[in-house]
């Protein structure tokens, strides 16, 4: 019987940490991208996690298996995915929640608003004009 860290069912989006039972001392952070069944094992309590920040690119694939793909619509880097057991996967210490139920951020949250004309205007009144 597995050990299971989880306090609260997984979704798909979560934050969490991933720590192998190879290697316990070692843990890496990503977002639940795949919950459930595989076609590369008849187990069914497989987490697909979409690694990042300092963990990106320290997977084993980008979310497809044997030319499955699992994470449909995420964005996954060529090393940046891995399947664990769930008895591997435990909620992020630093955990925003769920990213999908906060919704993306908008493009106008992410860069300054600029205004084209703003330059045009400001060598005007350089130039007294």
């Amino acid at each position: 019987m597995s050990t299971d860290k989880r306090s609260s069912p997984l979704s798909i989006g979560d934050k969490v940490i991933v720590t192998h039972t190879s290697n316990p001392d070692h843990s890496l952070q990503g977002v639940i991208a795949h919950l459930g069944a595989v076609a590369f094992s008849n187990e069914d309590d497989w987490v697909g996690i979409r690694l990042v920040g300092s963990s990106a690119g320290l997977g084993e694939n980008n979310g497809s298996v044997n030319g499955k793909d699992y994470f449909l619509g995420s964005l996954c880097g060529p090393k940046d995915g891995l399947f664990v057991r769930t008895s591997e996967v435990g909620p992020s210490e630093d955990s925003i929640g769920n990213i999908f139920e906060k919704g993306l951020p908008k493009v106008g949250d992410m860069i300054a608003p600029v205004d084209p004309l703003a330059d045009t205007q400001n060598e005007y009144e350089r130039l007294g004009t």
